[in-house]
């Protein structure tokens, strides 16, 4: 196959550029939950070093990156929101109703042709 394009067809592009195109510059929910693991390791770190063991560091850094996330991650966080919103309003526009509904009505029928 040669890396030209044939009249009619669009060049064959690489997957680097299909994932650019697709996600505009990333996926926020990625971004912020790699964010929120970091914040993790790093105030796992910080307790380890101040001498905190055993189960306890792994609760206390929990907490501490919990409250360090809402407090510096606001930005990231409304990203993930807004991006998590337009693939559902996306989704849902697409198919003119979900999944479920139509799941529901089949089941409906069913039910109404068992019970005549």
């Amino acid at each position: 196959m040669s890396a030209r394009s044939e009249p009619g067809h669009p060049a064959p592009r690489g997957s680097a550029e299909v994932l650019r195109a697709t996600y505009h510059g990333g996926v926020p929910l990625v971004i912020y939950t790699v964010l929120r693991l970091a914040l993790f390791g790093g105030a796992l770190g910080l307790l380890y070093l101040a001498g905190l063991r055993s189960w306890l560091l792994v609760g206390v850094a929990a907490v501490a990156a919990f409250a360090l996330s809402y407090v510096l991650l606001s930005v990231p966080r409304d990203a993930a929101a807004r991006w998590l919103a337009d693939r559902r309003a996306r989704r849902g526009a697409g198919t003119g109703g979900s999944g479920a509904d139509a799941d529901a009505a089949h089941e409906d029928a069913i039910v109404d042709r068992a019970t005549e």
